[in-house]
C-alpha cells in the first residue's frame, strides 16, 4: 500500500479480513494494495474516507455567553434563552401537543 495512513490501513484490514485463508497470499496483498490506493487517491472515495475519519478527541469543553464570538445566537433557534450565559437544557417534549 502506498499510503501509511493508519485509518486507511484499518479500513483495508477490515475489508480483506473475510478473505484471509481463502485467497492466495499474493492475491490478498494485491487486493490490499489496490484497495488502499483507491481509498487514498480516488476523488470521490477519498472524500468519503475523510468524512468517516474519527475526529480528534476534545480535551476541554468551554461555555460561552450568547452575543460573544462568531456564533452570537442570531440564527434563531426558535428557543428564547436569556443572554446571561446560563445553560438552559433542551426539553424534547416542549412545544409538542
Amino acid at each position: 500500500m502506498a499510503t501509511k495512513d493508519p485509518y486507511i490501513e484499518q479500513l483495508v484490514d477490515r475489508a480483506v479480513a473475510p478473505y484471509r485463508g481463502k485467497l492466495a497470499v499474493a492475491v490478498l496483498e494485491e487486493l490490499r494494495e489496490l484497495l488502499g490506493d483507491a481509498l487514498a487517491t480516488h476523488p470521490v472515495v477519498s472524500r468519503l474516507v475523510e468524512r468517516g475519519r474519527p475526529h480528534e478527541n476534545v480535551l476541554q469543553s468551554d461555555e460561552q455567553e450568547r452575543g460573544v464570538g462568531p456564533d452570537d445566537g442570531s440564527r434563531g433557534s426558535g428557543a428564547s434563552a436569556p443572554a446571561t450565559g446560563v445553560v438552559v437544557p433542551f426539553d424534547k417534549g416542549r412545544g409538542r401537543g
